[in-house]
């Protein structure tokens, strides 16, 4: 028989912890469970217990799959290796993302780098590629809706980059929040462009500083996991 005890609400209370874990903040999940798990065994408002237990459950399926680490190996045209781009939900029903790089090449194995986060949209990165070419290089670039991001392949790093009045600037991505980049101006001309508290490296004029050779897309865009479509597969879509 179910209990009603009104001073013993711990089946209600697993309910309401597991809808708050699973839809607004995941700390409550396990004290959801916990509560619900608690309530079915006391027989305390069985129906709450029950429903706290499966959406806790379910909580915790999400969780697990959407804050894990996922990898989409990006083979380099030279043959030197590959990068490994990787990709972890910062929110179970927001298409919001922790991003970083893995370098595996003949050169650097197993460094891994971070990429500004994704705040917002599925994920569809375009991807170009800039052989070596007067002491500078192999190179990859990404653009996404973002922003763009070379990544140098020789020296393992990875820099955003700023494109304004003509020029080309980049800046060393540190972590997460990217290479906080900006620019200072006087009478309508840039006097100065700033990559945190350090001036931003100028390639005006470089080759990598050009548009690149497509060589596929990221795309998380369609049904299905997240992949990267080469270009025997499908032709280059614009970012907007």
């Amino acid at each position: 028989m179910e209990s009603t005890n009104k001073k013993s609400n711990i089946g209600q209370w697993g309910f309401a912890l597991s809808i708050i874990g699973i839809f607004i903040c995941y700390l409550t999940t396990i004290p959801g469970l916990i509560c619900s798990i608690i309530g079915i065994k006391r027989k305390n408002h069985l129906v709450y217990s029950w429903m706290g237990f499966v959406v806790a459950c379910l909580s915790v399926i999400i969780i697990i799959r959407h804050y894990t680490f996922t990898g989409i190996n990006i083979d380099l045209p030279d043959g030197s290796g590959h990068i490994v781009f990787l990709r972890k939900s910062i929110h179970p029903f927001l298409a919001e993302y922790d991003r970083n790089i893995k370098f595996k090449t003949n050169n650097i194995a197993d460094i891994t780098k971070p990429l500004p986060v994704n705040v917002g949209g599925k994920t569809k990165i375009n991807v170009y590629w800039y052989a070596k070419e007067d002491g500078h290089g192999p190179f990859l670039r990404l653009q996404d809706h973002w922003g763009e991001y070379l990544i140098d392949l020789e020296r393992g790093q990875i820099f955003e980059m700023l494109r304004t009045d003509k020029r080309v600037f980049i800046g060393n991505v540190r972590d997460n929040r990217g290479a906080e980049m900006g620019w200072e101006s006087f009478n309508g001309k840039i006097t100065r462009v700033y990559s945190g508290n350090q001036d931003a490296e100028e390639i005006t004029g470089k080759p990598h500083s050009r548009p690149g050779i497509y060589i596929g897309r990221i795309d998380g865009t369609k049904i299905g996991p997240c992949r990267f479509i080469r270009t025997d597969d499908s032709s280059e879509e614009l970012i907007e």
